[in-house]
């Protein structure tokens, strides 16, 4: 009987390990993607940014402006707004499923519509895994009190 039970542990902790691996590796692989928007955005690749953004995403800024994939690609090229430069640090990141939510702080360097400004911003954002790749299904900022 007991030994068993120790097969039902070393089975536990097999499966446990198992598991942190690959939620290890899900998370680098969603840190990495996240890495890759945000460079996508400051050199207009919309290559990339059609293959990372949702069709139906819902792209919030922190004045409550909100825009869809075919406008924010449109909006980096006719000037509406352009980012400049984009550091930012993810402060956490929760997978379910093949859903997650990544909280991050940053500092956007923007030009809109002609006139440069910096935002320090909390971003959320909402990722799904489908296709073999993570998809930006929704990001909504606000204005960061604390820079």
């Amino acid at each position: 009987m007991k030994k068993s039970g120790i097969g039902y542990s070393s089975l536990f902790i097999a499966l446990s390990v198992l598991s942190f691996a690959s939620f290890a590796q899900d998370t680098a692989a969603l840190k990495t993607t996240v890495m890759r928007l945000n460079g996508a955005l400051t050199t207009r690749d919309v290559h990339a940014l059609k293959k990372m953004l949702a069709p139906r995403i819902r792209y919030a800024h922190s004045n409550g402006w909100t825009e869809s994939r075919k406008e924010l690609i449109h909006h980096l090229y006719d000037g509406t707004l352009s980012y400049r430069r984009i550091e930012s640090e993810i402060s956490s990141l929760a997978l379910n499923g093949n859903i997650a939510l990544v909280k991050s702080k940053g500092s956007y360097e923007v030009q809109m519509k002609g006139q440069n400004a910096v935002y320090h911003l909390n971003v959320l954002q909402i990722w799904k895994y489908k296709r073999h790749r993570w998809q930006l299904m929704s990001r909504q900022s606000e204005l960061s009190i604390n820079q």
